[in-house]
């Protein structure tokens, strides 16, 4: 957030000079920074190297290198001897390319700060970090100062005619202004809530900026990634809190919204110079679509009035205005419709214009997610369903998906699936089959019911290495289901998570079996026995004797396992601990909040930890001398790192324990993480830890 402010900072600041007439990098800009070398940790090693010089201009493409502190030196005996001049002092002998720059800089495209920083050291560095800096800018959460200043940088980048459309909604003329100031106090301009810094004497001061100013760069041009509901919100935010003093008689504020709405919705998705690569996009009944040009606000009466004049539904709303290549590159995209208490009906047929523009000019997405509220109603189910059933399958190079089953409405309804649901069930699971088999990779799903339909085609995906199941609905209908015909085949899974924690009631069951047996076994089990013992990452949350006995034979490469253990199963759980050398990180959490295990249990667990271990996390221990006692039981040979812990009562003899075993192990641990219900620490017992384990770090349980 600083780092926003401080680049909204520097485009804002007289202290760069740059010419009336706009230049673009490839024709060079000249920028006087006199700024000193920037203060960076990550660039410390880089500066040490190498000490920016700046080089005349030549045909090929300028170059400029850096090098520090080069030491004087004279030239030898026998270098003078040979002839040989010595090397200018300052310059570096091996200059970096640009190329060599951008794909240092790529790599700091998460580090805002640094980048920062390198965008004060000259012209070159300039223009290579600023495109970096401002590719995703409304990306999260920003305060609403930083938003204002964002918004106000892209309309100093529209064109004259646009800003000339705005400019009408000013009283530009100082005498009206100081009339109706006189006449008509606005409390939002005399007392601004938090937002004296852009209301000053002036109130029409900071509007005025924005459309005369002339930027430095045209920001919109670097956007690659793009979370609408962010941009949406700080146009709203602009517009209430920097909205002009309106003429009542000629103009409305409403009218300016909607212009400002316009102009910049134009400025990105009608300009075919933007290439996003990434679009985040959660729809609701306040959003402006982004694809249309139509009014801010749709009401519901205006819809069905709509509906009721044409027969397609397809047109209902305005023809799309956006420009050909804006997603021609698009990589990346997240589409959310989250619950809310009234379903509103133009969301439907945003869902289906959005996706079906994208499904012709889109078709290069890797990164596909989609979380979209249920709809009871069938016409706008088959809506939503068909629009995004097209999206999936005219992806062609498709690898990660994650989706949740939408179109299943009947999971809570005993009797079995009506003819439409199962139709929509067939129809994705053919669509994965036909059009992902030789390119999906990663897999999941927020629910998943039909697992048998699941299990069909899991053989047939090639390229699928990762498989995650955040929520295993309750099967509706097991009467016909035989839970032990499943044989999968070419299956490459290095990744399986499934958690399926939740009481399967209300369902039937053949020969009576329990519910966790049904799921296991004609669900876990297979797709561990056909993994080829490829798996390396495992997360299951309940399990069973057979089950582990089942990891035990097929999962020799596992580093990642997490599970939901009881102590019945402590024995078997041990025996499949001795048969994982390579295991890195384990997470082991009761099944039940209210079992106990006692300090038989803690002994075998610590015994038979591997050595490769780094990584523990459990809420096993009930109190500080159960964990004290596993402690100390821990071979000394396990290269324990990091140690995650929950316990109800976090006190002193919990940190003690801690600096004991971190003693007894010769300093390997390093991190210490721990939660409670109640954490009470002497001053001093909490400082002494402190300074023998720096890493002392309180989280939240999950």
């Amino acid at each position: 957030m600083k780092t926003t402010k401080r680049i909204l900072d520097l485009e804002e600041k007289s202290s760069i000079s740059i010419k009336q007439e706009r230049k673009y990098f490839s024709n060079g800009i000249n920028i006087n920074i006199n700024i000193s070398r920037p203060k960076s940790p990550i660039l410390d090693s880089f500066f040490s190297s190498f000490h920016l010089t700046k080089q005349k201009s030549t045909t090929t493409a300028t170059i400029i290198t850096t090098t520090t502190n080069v030491s004087s030196t004279t030239p030898t005996s026998e270098s003078s001897s040979q002839g040989q001049k010595p090397k200018p002092e300052g310059k570096c002998p091996y200059p970096l390319t640009i190329d060599c720059l951008e794909e240092i800089f790529s790599h700091l495209i998460d580090d805002k700060l640094t980048l920062f920083s390198c965008i004060l050291v000259n012209s070159l560095w300039l223009n290579l970090c600023i495109p970096l800096l401002w590719n995703n800018p409304f990306d999260y959460s920003i305060p609403q100062k930083n938003q204002l200043r964002l918004i106000r940088t892209y309309i100093s980048c529209l064109s004259i005619n646009d800003k000339q459309k705005l400019l009408k909604f000013y009283l530009g003329n100082k005498e009206d202004n100081d009339s109706i100031k006189k006449t008509k106090k606005r409390k939002s301009l005399s007392k601004p809530f938090k937002f004296n810094y852009f209301y000053q004497k002036d109130p029409l001061k900071y509007s005025q900026i924005s459309l005369h100013h002339e930027p430095l760069f045209i920001y919109p041009k670097y956007l690659r990634g793009l979370n609408y509901n962010n941009f949406d919100s700080a146009i709203k935010n602009y517009c209430y809190w920097n909205r002009p003093l309106i003429n009542p008689l000629t103009d409305s504020l409403d009218e300016y919204k909607n212009l400002v709405f316009e102009l910049l919705n134009n400025l990105i998705f009608n300009n075919n110079n933007i290439l996003l690569k990434h679009l985040r996009l959660k729809f609701s009944k306040e959003i402006r679509t982004l694809l249309h040009n139509n009014d801010y606000y749709i009401d519901n009466n205006e819809i069905n009035e709509i509906n009721s004049n044409n027969d397609n539904n397809n047109n209902d709303i305005p023809i799309m205005i956006t420009g050909i290549n804006t997603f021609t590159r698009l990589t990346t995209l997240d589409l959310s419709y989250m619950y809310s208490s009234e379903i509103s009906k133009i969301i439907p047929q945003q869902i289906s214009n959005i996706c079906s523009h994208l499904s012709t000019h889109s078709t290069h997405i890797q990164c596909l997610t989609i979380y979209m509220q249920k709809w009871w109603e069938d016409d706008f189910k088959q809506q939503v369903c068909l629009s995004i059933f097209n999206l999936i399958k005219s992806q062609k190079y498709l690898k990660y998906l994650s989706i949740n089953e939408f179109w299943n409405t009947n999971y809570n309804n005993f009797n079995n699936f009506d003819n439409t649901t199962i139709e929509y069930f067939n129809k994705f699971y053919q669509i994965l089959l036909e059009n992902t088999s030789n390119t999906l990779e990663y897999l999941q799903f927020y629910e998943l019911n039909r697992f048998d339909l699941l299990l069909n085609i899991l053989g047939n995906l090639k390229k699928l290495k990762s498989l995650e199941i955040k929520k295993l609905v309750k099967p509706n209908n097991f009467s016909n289901f035989n839970y032990n015909s499943f044989k999968i085949n070419n299956l490459f899974l290095s990744k399986f998570d499934c958690n399926y924690n939740n009481p399967f009631e209300n369902f039937y069951v053949v020969k009576n079996p329990s519910h966790d047996s049904i799921i296991i076994n004609s669900f876990i089990s297979p797709i561990i026995k056909s993994s080829n013992k490829s798996l390396e990452s495992l997360s299951l949350s309940k399990i069973s004797k057979d089950l582990l006995s089942t990891i035990t034979l097929n999962c020799p490469n596992i580093t990642n396992l997490s599970l939901l253990l009881d102590p019945t199963l402590i024995p078997d759980f041990c025996a499949l601990l001795v048969s994982l050398p390579k295991l890195h990180s384990l997470t082991i959490k009761k099944s039940f909040y209210r079992l106990s295990f006692n300090y038989i249990d803690f002994k075998n667990l610590a015994i038979n930890l591997p050595n490769s271990l780094y990584y523990f996390k459990t809420d096993l221990f009930d109190n500080s001398k159960s964990l004290n006692y596993f402690l100390e039981t821990c071979n000394i040979d396990v290269k324990l790192g990091v140690l995650e812990i929950y316990q109800q009562l976090v006190n002193d003899d919990t940190l003690n324990a801690i600096l004991n075993y971190k003693k007894k192990s010769n300093d390997k641990l390093k991190t210490f993480k721990y939660s409670g219900s109640r954490i009470m620490f002497n001053d001093q017992t909490w400082e002494l830890t402190k300074k023998i384990l720096p890493d002392l770090v309180k989280i939240d349980w999950n």
